[in-house]
């Protein structure tokens, strides 16, 4: 019987302990609350940020084509293709380099792949500009006064078409590098494209968890007639 008073007495003071200390709890419950609420208004301003940043550097990349023109010249348009080449080159740096403490992994995901796919962009320019002038090279040698007088001097030495023949294979050369750069320039609009599906669907996603606008992140493409 003293056992069971014994019991009894503990449950009481248990009972009583708690309610001496509910407001206590209230409290602590109340911080707990505010913290996940603080840690969630935190992710939600850091990836709005990082996404108004890549928006920002991906509409530039876009500009860049519009930017282009069509060069009058090959020595202008090989100037048009290294400067080109040189500013996507920086905004790919400059989206690798934002922030992205607190920021939605998959909204870094998506910035690292623009970033990389940038930097890509600037490595198929260059070597675009490269090609050129080595065509332009190529075309000048070929009516130089210099290559004449050595058609003729290699002809006389019994080599009439050695001449030819060398500038046939360089011209091949030439074509086969640039046949491998249109293959790269059309991966590289396929992943483009697969880069603008992600978005489309991330930007839902992110709207619906952080309920924020998500702007996209280029303007829209005119479809091709």
């Amino acid at each position: 019987m003293a056992t069971r008073n014994k019991v009894s007495g503990c449950g009481s003071h248990s009972s009583s302990l708690l309610l001496k200390h509910a407001g206590l709890l209230a409290v602590i419950g109340i911080c707990v609350a505010l913290g996940c609420s603080s840690e969630t208004t935190k992710r939600r301003h850091a990836t709005c940020t990082y996404w108004s940043e890549l928006s920002r550097l991906c509409y530039q990349a876009e500009a860049l084509s519009h930017s282009l023109g069509k060069p009058t010249t090959p020595a202008a348009a090989a100037e048009v293709l290294a400067s080109t080449s040189a500013s996507l080159k920086d905004l790919s740096d400059g989206i690798a380099q934002l922030p992205t403490t607190f920021v939605d992994s998959e909204a870094v995901a998506l910035g690292a792949d623009y970033a990389q796919m940038l930097h890509a962009a600037a490595l198929l320019f260059s070597d675009m500009r490269d090609f050129l002038k080595q065509n332009v090279l190529l075309a000048d040698t070929a009516q130089s006064p210099s290559m004449y007088v050595e058609s003729f001097m290699r002809g006389a030495l019994g080599d009439p078409l050695g001449t030819s023949n060398e500038f046939k294979a360089a011209g091949q050369k030439l074509s086969a590098r640039g046949d491998q750069l249109q293959a790269r320039f059309d991966n590289m609009e396929q992943q483009v494209g697969l880069l603008n599906a992600r978005e489309v669907k991330l930007r839902v996603m992110l709207a619906e968890k952080y309920h924020s606008e998500f702007p996209p992140l280029s303007p829209p493409r005119k479809r091709k007639s």
